[in-house]
């Protein structure tokens, strides 16, 4: 038995797989450490208003941090995690929300860096901007990448402009400047790629949005990925172009970054 939080109450259900399935309906990828979810006001906000496109009522109930904390709670999640909260519209058009939680198996900064394969995309795929539950573009784009041996997919458009991975947004260094596509235009409005914009003046780290191209990418100082659950993630290998040397990441990893395992880990 595991525990869920269902449209305002916390259940005990059977065992399932975490994977969210398919359906009408939007999904975020919480982080959570110390038994608390991390930055969720600015994932239920970007959640709801997900909702709202997609037609969900005003009414439909999502979680407070409260809720959260008693989920992790029921499950013994103090350390690093990660809480799926998923909203859907059933066969009858009635909304239901609901949210599980399981522990993050990698994490922190010494997540091993991460090597992709190129994706080209004949376009934007409808609604990318939003977390669609519907991610089998991108699922097919990561097994591809992997199936050649690199660990995630960089997505490219039709014009040759840089999307994101299949589940992070992409960060580039030039210099001192970190370069990153549009959201919504190019990419997903990633939490973790919000805070670093947010917090570039604090950190005296100049962040740009700006299209950038392969050839971008290919003469880049350095090259990360960002989301919820991993945070910043080292990228050693775009197709042959290789990076040894992160930074920027070594900077972010003394920054307090808010995500799971930053507070307690440091570089390898």
């Amino acid at each position: 038995m595991s525990s869920e939080w269902r449209d305002g109450s916390l259940l005990q259900v059977a065992d399932r797989p975490e994977r969210p399935g398919v359906g009408w309906g939007a999904f975020t990828l919480v982080g959570c450490e110390a038994g608390g979810p991390l930055l969720w006001p600015w994932h239920r906000e970007r959640l709801a208003a997900t909702l709202a496109r997609l037609g969900a009522p005003e009414n439909v109930r999502l979680p407070d941090g409260v809720a959260l904390r008693k989920l992790l709670k029921a499950e013994g999640l103090e350390g690093p995690a990660r809480v799926r909260v998923v909203g859907r519209a059933g066969s009858d058009s009635v909304w239901s929300v609901v949210a599980t939680a399981v522990a993050c198996p990698e994490f922190g900064p010494g997540m091993k860096p991460a090597r992709l394969a190129l994706e080209r995309w004949p376009g934007k795929p409808p609604m990318a901007a939003h977390k669609m539950l519907n991610r089998e573009k991108w699922d097919i784009a990561r097994e591809r990448a992997r199936n050649s041996g690199a660990d995630d997919a960089l997505l490219v458009d039709v014009g040759g402009h840089i999307l994101e991975t299949s589940a992070a947004n992409i960060l580039v260094r030039r210099g001192s400047v970190v370069l990153t596509p549009p959201a919504p235009e190019r990419c997903g409005p990633g939490i973790m790629r919000r805070w670093l914009v947010e917090q570039s003046g604090e950190l005296d780290i100049p962040v740009r949005e700006c299209d950038l191209k392969v050839d971008d990418v290919a003469v880049a100082d350095e090259v990360l990925m960002s989301n919820s659950v991993c945070g910043f993630r080292r990228v050693s290998r775009v197709v042959d172009r290789r990076w040894t040397d992160w930074p920027l990441f070594e900077r972010l990893a003394e920054a307090g970054v808010p995500a799971p395992g930053w507070a307690s880990h440091r570089t390898r």
